[in-house]
């Protein structure tokens, strides 16, 4: 599985979007925004795994800085 380099601002995954790879954040941080209001992911965290039931995500997540990403299919 290949590193995802993200640039800050690029968008990583919008809400309503079918949940095709989980990605752990390996550097940078990631603002997952939702309706009601926005969190800010860090190293060691998980985009997607909130959403592994539905299979679709839930949040807008979008690289508040470079960023670093691992896929997990």
């Amino acid at each position: 599985m290949a590193i995802a380099k993200m640039q800050s601002g690029q968008t990583i995954c919008q809400a309503g979007d079918t949940l095709k790879e989980l990605f752990v954040i390996g550097e940078g941080s990631i603002h997952a925004s939702f309706p009601g209001g926005t969190l800010t992911l860090q190293k060691g965290d998980v985009i997607g795994i909130h959403d592994i039931r539905s299979g679709i995500h839930s949040c807008t997540s979008t690289a508040a800085t470079d960023a670093a990403l691992v896929p997990y299919p």
